[in-house]
């Protein structure tokens, strides 16, 4: 009786719940059933659909269907739910009558604990209504913004790809950081949204002074078309200003403040610099850069504004990445970038240089292969969900999910058609005209939206026919607006109301409120997890409500890693959210397949020779398993390509090797123009900038320029690289007669005499030489002149020695020995 009673509940529920939602009347963020809202995909076994959760008391859960649970939200059919946060939860949606079935939209809507702040839900319209007029490639673009009752939502661009965070942990689960390339690439796009953002300005061309206040890795999407987008921008300044949002929305942004916004001070569009700055610093390196042990050990590091150079912590960097990122992080906004757009532009003159040149489809190529099983999935979602088309497949299929259930079936159909005929709905369309809607005033010259309204942005979506009218928003634009009257049908609303008044009671005595778990575990596939001894949904997203208040615990499994064992405490409406790294088995061999030939490569693991057999193009070197192994990979010639992995057992690893040459360029320009000899070679003129490649790294130079014009003197510079591959200059020429004090650069040579047949990696001040010990007269380098940090590296091991170079005098040292 316990099973039938609850199955009628669920019924019932359900119809409630998708009468509420397409009435606007649901307030909760997830149905009463309890029924998860993250779809099962139709080809998932439905057995594992069916025995993944216990059913117990608190949380009994019928295992309706394996499809999709489509929702009608308005004029749209919300598919799936995406994620959900601290603000609001996310829903992919397409609207009813797009002609493109390949066409989605996202559906954002305010959660209602945030719906009953008056001052946030005050500032967040008002800011949308900014940010529904940027229209811009990088920037997620904002169609409509409107209220169903007392459900606040935004319709927005649906972008199918994946947050920098998802990014961040794909590398950090492969041991890699990304390449400075692709870090440079995505900061470069998201400065061209920024600035576009930034410059805006209103119909009368008065800046808009639009600043997005929370720049972070969540907020940057990287689309599997190698599109970069910025989002959530109007959400950020609401949240800062609600009560509710301060603790549970923002904590963890701290870290992407700028020191003004930690002051309290006022901020401009700088703000988002520094933001931008922070992550572009943490792309580079795999580490946070403002972190503390607590929030206001964060905020602190934050106001202080300490920041090393990206290349302290991953010497691929050049000097001038490290130069664009410090100055991006400047503690005073004065000394900043003072615009976005400077910043990507400095961006891209980097990525000009680089070759083979890092263009949208070189990051289409690597998100696409770094999350193919997500594109895989997405292929048989857009096929799946061509199945709604209209308003009728969505009840007609729903109601087919709930009369599998078993037992006597509501009309869902029909009670729908009711409700909705029942409700008054009013939408603004960009454009339109008609009879004119006034908008309330909350007495303060805030603009409230009254009853059920939605501002649309002109963005080219269909809207159906009626009766238009047209009004002027508070900064100018025009709105259109449409009503459509309802017919009253007393009887009707309250038979819905009293359904869905049963369905929760029904439901709030069966299924008594208790805790929800956010589980997130690296590994994420392949997991078996167990709440309080019993199998629960290992999907990720791991989301486990209605959990019982007290204390619990939750077991992670996974055949390649030691069991999990975590004990929590969670109470009544509280969520509790746990991150764990499972550590894996210790014990036999996995391999790495390398794209590479030749037999001047050598391999070491740990610091050791290890030999890599032949198979065809690929040499695969073998490993142990289940710790951090240190590989570098050495030719003649080239720099030595140094990474970490940790392989699981019988794994085959893929890597890819760049393997860059020793060498060196220089870009010359001077003024006014002259002729360049380099070491008495004449090799161009400076009328435009003269690119010199494939220069010896380790040499100096002597670098002529020759005037072209009358009264000016030749100029002469010494070129010493110094573990610096990329060189610019700009020289001013000096007219004949002029001081020239100062000119001139000191430096020296250095060898590194043999150590017991061993070789080591030099690093000096950080940076890879390029070089391998001993170093003798013959090959010796050329280094600036004063006290320099020589490295001298091998697998795990690394020593020190501090030495001063010589102005043109060679200095000869010894690789010291091990620490005991």
């Amino acid at each position: 009786m316990l099973f039938s009673r609850c199955a009628v509940a669920h019924r019932a529920a359900g119809i409630a719940q998708q009468a509420n939602l397409s009435s606007g009347e649901g307030r909760s963020a997830r149905p009463v059933t309890g029924f998860d809202e993250t779809p099962v995909p139709r080809n998932a076994p439905r057995a594992r659909a069916a025995s993944a959760r216990t059913p117990r008391q608190s949380d009994i859960r019928i295992a309706v269907s394996t499809s999709y649970r489509p929702i009608i939200f308005k004029d749209y059919c919300l598919l799936e739910r995406v994620s959900v946060g601290g603000m609001a939860e996310v829903y992919r949606a397409r609207r009813f009558g797009e002609a493109n079935l390949r066409r989605f939209l996202a559906v954002k809507r305010i959660l209602p604990n945030l719906a009953e702040d008056k001052e946030f839900i005050s500032m967040f319209i008002d800011e949308a209504k900014v940010s529904i007029q940027l229209n811009h490639p990088n920037v997620c673009q904002m169609y409509e913004l409107g209220r169903l009752n007392d459900s606040y939502y935004i319709v927005m661009e649906f972008i199918s790809g994946r947050d920098l965070l998802a990014m961040q942990n794909r590398f950090r689960k492969q041991k890699r950081i990304m390449s400075v390339s692709q870090a440079a690439f995505i900061i470069a796009e998201v400065c061209e949204g920024l600035d576009y953002a930034h410059r805006k300005v209103d119909d009368d061309g008065r800046e808009m002074n639009i600043i997005h206040r929370d720049i972070s890795p969540q907020n940057i999407l990287v689309g599997f078309d190698g599109q970069v987008k910025v989002i959530d921008f109007g959400i950020a300044r609401a949240a800062t200003k609600s009560q509710q949002t301060q603790v549970g929305v923002l904590k963890g942004k701290f870290g992407y403040m700028s020191p003004e916004q930690v002051a309290a001070g006022p901020i401009d569009h700088r703000s988002d610099i520094f933001a931008v700055g922070a992550l572009f610093w943490e792309l580079l390196t795999a580490r946070r850069l403002f972190h503390g042990e607590t929030d206001y050990a964060t905020l602190e590091k934050v106001r202080h504004a300490r920041v090393m150079p990206p290349s302290k912590k991953n010497p691929n960097i050049p000097e001038e990445i490290d130069r664009i990122v410090l100055k991006a992080l400047a503690r005073k906004p004065e000394d900043r970038y003072q615009s976005a757009g400077a910043l990507g532009r400095d961006l891209r003159r980097f990525l000009k240089a680089v070759k083979p040149p890092y263009t949208k489809d070189t990051l289409s190529n690597w998100m696409v292969n770094a999350f193919k099983e997500h594109v895989q999935t997405e292929r048989e979602k857009i096929a799946d969900f061509q199945s709604f088309v209209n308003p009728d497949d969505v009840r007609r299929y729903n109601e087919a999910q709930l009369s599998s259930v078993g037992g006597e079936v509501l009309d869902l159909e029909e009670l729908q058609a009711e409700i909705e005929e029942a409700t008054r709905v009013y939408d603004i369309a960009a454009g339109a005209a008609g009879e004119v809607f006034a908008a309330g005033s909350a007495g303060d010259g805030t603009a409230v939206l009254e009853e059920d309204v939605a501002l649309r942005a002109d963005s080219g979506l269909s809207t159906d026919p009626g009766h238009e009218a047209s009004t002027t928003g508070r900064r100018g634009h025009t709105l259109g607006l449409r009503r459509r009257r309802s017919r009253t049908v007393p009887l009707i609303a309250a038979t819905a109301v009293l359904i869905a008044a049963l369905a929760a009671a029904v439901v709030f005595v069966l299924l008594p409120r208790g805790g929800t778990l956010e589980l997130t575990v690296f590994p994420a596939e392949d997991l078996v997890v167990l709440l309080d001894g019993s199998a629960v949904d290992a999907t990720p997203p791991i989301i486990l409500e209605r959990i019982p208040a007290g204390t619990r615990t939750v077991e992670v499994r996974h055949q390649d890693h030691e069991p999990l064992f975590e004990e929590f405490e969670v109470g009544a409406g509280e969520t509790v959210r746990i991150t764990r790294e499972l550590t894996p088995l210790r014990g036999g061999e996995a391999s790495v397949r390398f794209e590479l030939s030749g037999d001047d490569v050598e391999f070491f693991v740990n610091g050791q020779p290890s030999e890599a057999t032949e198979d065809g193009m690929d040499r695969i070197l073998t490993v142990p398993a289940g710790e951090p192994v240190v590989i570098e990979v050495f030719r003649p010639g080239h720099f030595i390509e140094e990474f970490e992995i940790e392989a699981r057992r019988d794994d085959e690893l893929r890597r890819a090797l760049s393997l860059r040459p020793v060498q060196g360029s220089l870009s010359i320009g001077s003024t006014p123009a002259g002729t360049v000899y380099l070491d008495g070679e004449q090799k161009g003129v400076t009328t435009t900038r003269l690119h010199l490649t494939e220069l010896d790294f380790h040499r100096a130079y002597q670098l002529e320029i020759r005037p072209r014009s009358r009264g000016f003197r030749t100029y002469e510079q010494p070129i010493v690289f110094d573990t610096i591959p990329d060189l610019r200059i700009q020289p001013r020429l000096r007219r004949i007669g002029e001081d020239d004090s100062g000119a001139g650069v000191e430096f020296g040579w250095l060898t590194v005499e043999p150590h017991d047949g061993r070789f080591f990696r030099l690093i000096v001040d950080g940076r890879d030489a390029g070089i391998n010990t001993p170093i003798d007269d013959d090959g010796r380098i050329a280094l600036r002149a004063g006290e320099r940090v020589l490295e001298f590296v091998r697998g795990q091991e690394r020593r020190t020695l501090r030495v001063t170079i010589a102005d043109q005098e060679v200095t000869a040292v010894a690789v010291p020995d091990a620490e005991p």
